[in-house]
């Protein structure tokens, strides 16, 4: 312990510099969490796009099954 207190004394930006260190690693790991956030949030809107239009296919081909239903069954009667 007494070691460390002369360190310091002989040192006294070095615990400044240990702070911004931390500083700079925190700011780091925020920006790395943000950006994975960024990345989720677009592949999550990018796979609702998917599902839209999957939905709109859908939609769109029961639409012509029931026009083929009704055609055929105009012509039929």
């Amino acid at each position: 312990m007494c070691f460390l207190h002369s360190h310091y004394l002989l040192s006294p930006l070095l615990p400044s510099l240990e702070l911004s260190v931390v500083v700079v690693v925190v700011v780091v790991v925020a920006a790395v969490v943000v950006v994975k956030v960024v990345v989720v949030i677009v592949v999550a809107a990018a796979a609702a796009v998917v599902v839209v239009e999957v939905v709109v296919v859908v939609v769109v081909a029961a639409a012509a099954v029931v026009v083929v239903v009704v055609l055929v069954n105009a012509v039929l009667t």
